[in-house]
This record gives structure tokens, C-alpha cells and sequence, in this order.
């Protein structure tokens, strides 16, 4: 198991510096210009290291002034984060103690959540006291995110060696980045359907993830199982390949679409529309078997040092610009398509 972990994520790599292009030339500028013949240079020293004293004393005084003030805001933002993200279980919270306004609050949650690659993941509402300071945080979690973050902490705590809970933060943000991008991209990857995030899961978004890798669910909190670091090495390896496939493999996706939705004629009725791009996309892409008999000899095909990338087969692009997929490459292609 750890083996084919660690191959799946040697593919996702392999696949997105194949198809990216670095150029690494850098020019160096030095600006040293000579002054003009004839010109009377003055010696300006000590006016301007007096002047320079000056300003890093301002400079010094300002910050041990701002220093106990976001010391302060920073305690806050590090107990936003952990009211939103570790205490899940709790949708209301009690920030009294906060004494902060409406929009105070609402600053260092913003910061917390775009920090955290959620800022349209989860909603936050405030109440306030008759003085206007806030006394509670309502906090509603997409869904989606909230039962992928329970899946993280299960896996964390299955682990052999689990994260701390600010490590765990890192692994959330990772994942909520994931998410945030698929769902800002439809052009590219449609509206995620119940379909994609429960693949041979019961409703299991890193299930689902990992089901792409070829690694059961059964898997999770076993020995042999997946750790919470492969699970998040799997996660960034997804984060790079779809950047990648949307910059060198866009144009040729919405070519495919053009022509599957040339097909369909006004006079037809929403289920005649249906079959005929399902007759289309049976046409256009075919099955990819020697996916599947990668993945049932894994073992000795990753030591023969070929590396295919096994993601784009579940993905629409497989379907629709590689033309061959697996089956749920082709769900994808199909559900994108309608």
C-alpha cells in the first residue's frame, strides 16, 4: 500500500513538469553611473547618516508602539482560526472576551479565511451587546469541507505519527485551496456532482480522492493505510495537475465541448439532448484498460520506470482531449457536457 502511495504521487509530479515549460535566465542590472565630468560632488555624510538615525528611531518607536496592539489582534486571529477549524462541532461561539466591534471581528475573520483558502467556503454572521461589541460568531462550513476536515482529523488520528493541531491547519488549507479551485473553474471542470465526491465511497470527499489513487476506503485508519502525510502529499499533487491541465489542455477541452454541443438542435427535447451527447461521448473517447491493468499490476509496473498519469484518466479532460478514460473520467466528461 505504501508503495502504491508513493508511486501515485511520483505520477501527479512527473505529470506536471512534463507539461510545464521553466526558463531560468536572469539578468543582472547594476546601476552604478559615474558622475558627469566637471561635476562638484559633496560630501553629505553625516546630514544624511543624522537624518537616517532619525527615521529608524521614528521607525523603532512606531512599532514598540503597534507591538502590544497586534500582539493582541493576533492572539484573537489564532483563536478565530481555531473557533472555525478545530472547534467545528460548535456553530455558535462565544467572543465576548474579544471586546471587539462588529467590524474589528469581521477584519481578522476575513484575514483568517482567505488565509485559510475559505473565504467561499464559510460564512460568519456576528451578534452584538447594546454597546456594539460582539458577543457571538455564528459560523456556517460548506458542507463538502466541514465533513473533509472530519475525514483529515480521522486519518490524522490513525496515523503513526499524527500532526499537531497547527500542522493539521496546514493540511486543511491545502485541501480547502483543493476544493476552492474546482468550484471557482466549472468552465473547466463543470458543478461537481454527488457522483465525484462519493466515488466507491459512502459520501466520502477524501474518500473519493483517494479512491482516484487507487487506494480503497476500507484502507483508511488501517496499518497499511494511507498516513495523514501521504494523504496530504496526494491532496498538493491534485492542487498542481489541475492548474496545469486547465493552462496547457484548456483550449483543447472546450474544442471537444464545441463539437459534442454542435450535435444538439433546438427542436429536441431536454432527454432527446441527453442521448444524443451520450451517443457523442461514447464515440468520441474510449474506455482505458491499460489503466486498469496498470493499476492490478501496480507492483511490478512501478519498478518497470514508466509513469503515466493515472489522474486525467478520471477527469473530464482525459475523456474529452485525451480521449480515453476510466469510468469516472468519463461521468466527469458526460456530467460537464450537460
Amino acid at each position: 500500500m505504501k508503495k502504491k502511495i508513493m508511486t501515485f504521487i511520483a505520477l501527479l509530479l512527473a505529470a506536471v513538469m512534463t507539461m510545464s515549460t521553466f526558463t531560468f535566465t536572469s539578468w543582472a542590472v547594476t546601476d552604478n553611473v559615474p558622475a558627469a565630468e566637471g561635476t562638484v560632488k559633496t560630501d553629505n555624510t553625516d546630514e544624511k547618516k543624522t537624518g537616517q538615525d532619525n527615521a529608524a528611531d521614528e521607525k523603532q518607536a512606531g512599532q514598540d508602539n503597534s507591538a502590544e496592539q497586534t500582539s493582541g489582534t493576533g492572539d484573537v486571529k489564532d483563536s478565530v482560526e481555531q473557533d472555525i477549524f478545530q472547534n467545528r462541532d460548535d456553530s455558535s461561539v462565544d467572543v465576548s472576551g474579544y471586546n471587539m466591534t462588529k467590524k474589528e471581528l469581521s477584519n481578522v475573520t476575513d484575514d483568517v479565511l482567505e488565509e485559510n483558502s475559505s473565504s467561499d467556503l464559510v460564512g460568519v454572521t456576528y451578534e452584538t451587546d447594546g454597546d456594539g461589541t460582539v458577543s457571538t460568531m455564528n459560523v456556517e462550513m460548506d458542507d463538502e469541507l466541514s465533513t473533509s476536515l472530519d475525514e483529515l482529523d480521522a486519518i490524522n488520528e490513525a496515523s503513526d505519527e499524527p500532526l499537531s493541531n497547527d500542522e493539521m491547519q496546514t493540511v486543511y488549507q491545502h485541501y480547502a485551496e483543493l476544493q476552492s479551485y474546482y468550484e471557482a473553474n466549472p468552465d473547466y471542470f463543470g458543478i461537481a456532482c454527488p457522483y465525484f465526491t462519493s466515488k466507491d465511497t459512502e459520501a466520502s470527499p477524501i474518500g473519493a480522492i483517494l479512491s482516484i489513487a487507487g487506494i480503497p476506503q476500507e484502507s483508511i485508519g488501517t496499518e497499511n493505510g494511507p498516513s495523514i502525510q501521504d494523504v496530504d502529499n496526494i491532496i498538493l499533487g491534485f492542487s498542481n495537475a489541475l492548474p496545469q491541465y486547465v493552462q496547457y489542455m484548456g483550449d483543447a477541452l472546450f474544442a471537444a465541448r464545441d463539437q459534442a454541443l454542435a450535435q444538439l438542435d433546438d427542436n429536441m427535447s431536454d432527454l432527446e439532448k441527453l442521448m444524443v451527447l451520450s451517443d457523442w461521448l461514447g464515440n468520441w473517447c474510449n474506455f482505458d484498460m491499460s489503466a486498469i491493468m496498470d493499476d492490478q499490476n501496480s507492483d511490478s509496473s512501478s519498478d518497470s520506470g514508466e509513469q503515466k498519469d493515472t489522474l486525467i484518466g478520471s477527469t473530464a479532460f482525459g475523456a474529452l482531449v485525451n480521449r480515453k478514460c476510466v469510468c469516472m473520467g468519463y461521468t466527469a466528461a458526460y456530467t460537464y457536457l450537460v
